[in-house]
């Protein structure tokens, strides 16, 4: 559902409709209460953001009609504008898009790591080069949903956080389910994951690439709540 929610918006970039995005947001967002309590609160903020872009759908039935209309009233940077939301929900955009990146490069380096135990003789003969390779080959594959979050997070939510506000995060790290729940949470099996992985990853680069071109000239300003972001 995810994958072709984000692959039908993605055929229509560049000129992404409104409420063509606001229900491909609405796919998105529920994905975020499967990554524990502290995501959980990030999808509230989310669906305010969204609300905005929804109360505004059938006077501006383009993306590009509510950023062009906040440029020209100087508020397009102004907390909790049209503009300044949307640009808050493509980051959260780029953020699925980057973990399924991380999940499936692990998926990748596992099947990889699988195929290598079967030649082990071979892997011996190659020396420290192909022992180092093989290690960095199994760190990969083993990686977990937590680290895979945290790279996520610091690339495509923490620029715009407080101090504080990544300090919470941070910690609420702790309490993502494992990689294997994960999975099982959001309907799929090891066997299916890597497939909708690719198509998530896929659909997500389209979109993000397209709504971020929107902002062109615009410097978005980090968040100045300190205890959490509603900007």
């Amino acid at each position: 559902m995810l994958a072709t929610q984000l692959r039908n918006t993605s055929k229509s970039a560049p000129n992404i409709a409104t409420r063509e995005f606001v229900e491909c947001c609405d796919t998105i967002l529920p994905f975020f209460d499967h990554l524990g309590p502290v995501f959980h609160v990030a999808r509230g903020e989310f669906q305010q953001k969204l609300d905005t872009l929804k109360s505004q759908s059938s006077e501006k039935p383009l993306l590009v009609d509510i950023v062009e209309a906040d440029r020209r009233a100087n508020r397009a940077t102004v907390k909790n504008s049209a503009t300044r939301n949307l640009h808050r929900l493509a980051a959260a955009i780029l953020f699925v898009k980057l973990l399924f990146e991380r999940l499936l490069s692990s998926a990748q380096a596992a099947a990889a790591e699988a195929a290598a135990a079967t030649s082990t003789e071979d892997a011996a003969a190659g020396g420290s080069a192909a022992a180092t390779a093989a290690a960095a080959v199994a760190a990969e594959a083993h990686i977990t949903l937590r680290e895979a979050a945290s790279c996520a997070y610091e690339a495509a939510l923490a620029p715009f956080h407080t101090t504080i506000v990544k300090g919470v995060v941070r910690a609420g790290m702790l309490t993502l389910p494992s990689k294997e729940h994960f999975i099982a949470s959001i309907g799929e099996s090891e066997e299916t994951a890597a497939e909708r992985a690719r198509e998530v990853v896929s659909a997500c680069q389209e979109v993000h690439s397209s709504v971020s071109r929107l902002f062109d000239g615009i410097e978005m300003p980090a968040s100045s709540v300190w205890l959490w972001p509603r900007s």
